[in-house]
């Protein structure tokens, strides 16, 4: 399978690097093409070369006005609309992912939305040229509605047949749904990961806590007016399933979701950033599922 650069952006997050504190110069400089013009109510960002010209394009969600922003980047920090972007939708899009479901090399994308009845992935067909297309059976169902809250979404090879497979959840039940890919841009059933009960408010991220090469999930679970957070995390077994839950004995902030993973101090594990009310906690993964604070977490974010 094809390897892909996606870059997910996350707004109002930011780290303050002491190497770089007693510098002469800024540690950031606007791009040129600074600010880029996206249209209103953008939310999720996503950086990746959709036309495969060697640079990075810009995907954006805009709930309120039910469209997708694609732009075109020059490599200089400059963006411009592809022909007919943005792309107008009939329904309100919750979040967007980018992978190649039909291995032809070229970007798809996801989409999610709801109704009053029913959860939906939408998965539409790149062309190469900035243009999607709904593929034959999409949108798919993947579960009953919860109201005013669009799911999650994740392109991943959970079962590791080298296939896109789609992982997806909308933070106010405990399930994750699965629903495994052909590689031919068709997808199985969902197939239902049940997490901790005991909450209304779930956040999950994807990656190899553990080293063993399989994918495994994070789970903080949150409920401000109850309790404080609980994290977890439940092992993948490189065939689609999560198992051997590990709680974290941490004491985790009221309301704090994960925000997301990334190795932050180049040991080759991925370290765990969480969110929550104005501040960022970073956990420093110390192997075998097991985590510590940071030194000076948590951190302002504003």
């Amino acid at each position: 399978m094809r390897k892909f650069t996606v870059v997910l952006l996350i707004a109002n997050v930011w780290f303050s690097c002491g190497s770089l504190a007693h510098s002469q110069e800024p540690a950031l400089m606007p791009a040129p093409g600074s600010p880029v013009k996206l249209g209103h109510g953008s939310g999720h960002l996503l950086l990746a070369d959709i036309d495969r010209d060697g640079h990075l394009d810009l995907v954006s969600q805009h709930l309120l006005s039910s469209s997708i922003a694609i732009l075109s980047g020059d490599g200089k920090g400059h963006f411009a609309p592809f022909d007919g972007a943005p792309m107008r939708l009939g329904y309100q899009p919750g979040n967007i992912a980018l992978g190649d479901v039909n291995h032809d090399g070229i970007l798809d994308l996801g989409v999610t939305s709801r109704d009053d009845s029913s959860e939906y992935v939408h998965v539409l067909l790149g062309n190469g040229r900035g243009g999607f297309k709904p593929v034959s059976g999409s949108p798919l169902r993947v579960s009953a509605s919860a109201k005013s809250y669009k799911p999650r979404l994740d392109f991943v090879d959970v079962n590791e047949d080298g296939n896109v497979d789609i992982v997806t959840a909308n933070g106010r039940r405990n399930t994750i749904e699965i629903l495994l890919g052909d590689g031919r841009s068709r997808f199985s059933p969902p197939s239902l990961v049940r997490l901790e009960p005991g909450s209304n408010s779930y956040s999950i991220a994807l990656g190899d806590i553990d080293g063993d090469g399989h994918l495994d999930v994070v789970i903080a679970r949150s409920d401000p007016s109850v309790e404080p957070a609980r994290m977890a995390i439940m092992r993948g077994d490189g065939k689609g399933g999560f198992a051997d839950v590990h709680y974290s004995r941490l004491s985790l902030p009221s309301g704090a979701g994960v925000g997301a993973l990334a190795d932050l101090n180049g040991d080759r594990r991925p370290d765990i950033v969480l969110r929550h009310d104005a501040e960022l906690s970073v956990l420093l993964n110390q192997g075998k599922c097991r985590f510590a604070p940071a030194t000076a977490s948590p951190s302002r974010s504003r």
